[in-house]
């Protein structure tokens, strides 16, 4: 697969998904099931399960404006350090959450990724 291909799921990734919040974009950009490792543990979900997830996360930091801090994107990976800020719509608050995300990329979509995030600390 040659990079370009893993720089459009990055900038549907963060563009599509994270700040416009269209979920379906996942159809085409993750692998069915889908694995992600976070702080609390590893899943392993069909995608219709991990959009349930994000649309739960996106009540904690609604409609996001992210700001990709460093990136390196080859054919099989792509690392992310991000900052995004939004409204926590349950506390009506903003909030920033700071990100380091590793994806793995085979046959053109996400397989597998690796989070790491901190809440209202900035990079």
């Amino acid at each position: 697969m040659k990079v370009d291909v893993a720089e459009e799921i990055a900038r549907r990734w963060w563009e599509d998904v994270w700040e416009l919040g269209d979920f379906d974009a996942l159809d085409d950009l993750l692998t069915d099931p889908f694995t992600r490792h976070t702080s609390a543990g590893t899943i392993v979900a069909p995608v219709a399960d991990y959009k349930h997830v994000l649309r739960s996360v996106q009540r904690s930091i609604h409609r996001p404006h992210t700001t990709i801090d460093d990136r390196h994107i080859d054919p099989t990976r792509i690392w992310t350090r991000a900052t995004s800020r939004g409204l926590d719509l349950d506390s009506g608050r903003q909030v920033i959450l700071s990100w380091l995300l590793v994806q793995r990329i085979a046959d053109g979509r996400i397989p597998e990724q690796w989070v790491l995030t901190a809440r209202d600390i900035e990079w």
